[in-house]
């Protein structure tokens, strides 16, 4: 390991011996459970603990990778890791926040109430065991206004070796269901899972229509762009011009 006085990230790294029925096990890790959670590193005097312990180090680590199925490396980030990243609220068309986040930025929205619970597979594909299978049942979910779609939508299997592993949706054909990534294992006709409809973070197709959220919309659609490609988050906050002239742009009614 590497600490240093300076504010670059601390370099340093954990070992957890992988055993089955703990809560470090090889499934856990190739689903990324396990992955950029919060740690503390103390220092004690293991012959005598009542002595107290010393802080040595805490923050958030990284991807936890495994290693010949036996032991999990831990990335382990100091707090200035967290100084790296950017803090302040850029100008977006699209909303900034993350769907159904709380707190000075949040989202808002209650995603408790449009959940498909308790859902089972009937069976998976043989061409792509890792990514496609159908539900023995139509997933359904309601909103503030009327019957919620699931593309996009997520998908957090609840059983089996990808337990935990929540993944977004691609594509849904009657019943059939298409994972927009592959998950680590394949997928089986015994697992179960829940899956909810998910944002796609547009102001007048998610916001306003489907789940009439626009008062916690953290975006600004309807600022000037210069260019097409300033139109992308996190956005631009020019004006438009077409052949000289000025092109205000549409404001809501």
């Amino acid at each position: 390991r590497e600490y240093r006085s300076s504010l670059d990230v601390d370099n340093s790294q954990g070992r957890i011996l992988i055993v089955d029925g703990s809560d470090f096990t090889l499934p856990k890790i190739r689903a990324g459970v396990l992955d950029y959670a919060k740690f503390w590193v103390y220092r004690i005097n293991y012959l005598s603990p009542g002595y107290g312990h010393w802080l040595v180090q805490h923050g958030t680590t990284g991807a936890v990778k495994a290693v010949d199925g036996l032991i999990g490396l831990v990335e382990l980030r100091g707090m200035t890791q967290q100084l790296k990243q950017s803090f302040v609220e850029l100008y977006s068309i699209t909303c900034r926040a993350e769907f159904g986040s709380t707190g000075r930025f949040g989202c808002h929205f209650d995603t408790s109430t449009i959940w498909d619970t308790g859902n089972t597979i009937s069976s998976v594909s043989s061409s792509e065991p890792t990514r496609i299978f159908t539900s023995s049942a139509a997933l359904s979910a309601t909103g503030p206004n009327g019957a919620l779609d699931f593309v996009p939508g997520v998908v957090t299997f609840k059983t089996g070796l990808n337990a935990g592993l929540t993944v977004e949706i691609e594509e849904i054909i009657g019943n059939e269901i298409k994972l927009l990534f592959d998950v680590p294992y394949d997928i089986d006709p015994s697992d179960t899972f829940d899956a909810r409809p998910d944002c796609g973070k547009r102001w007048e197709e998610d916001c306003k229509l489907r789940f009439n959220n626009v008062a916690w919309f953290r975006g600004e659609p309807f600022i000037a762009a210069g260019d097409e490609a300033s139109q992308v988050t996190p956005g631009g906050s020019g004006t438009v011009f077409a052949g000289g002239a000025f092109i205000a742009p549409e404001l809501p009614e």
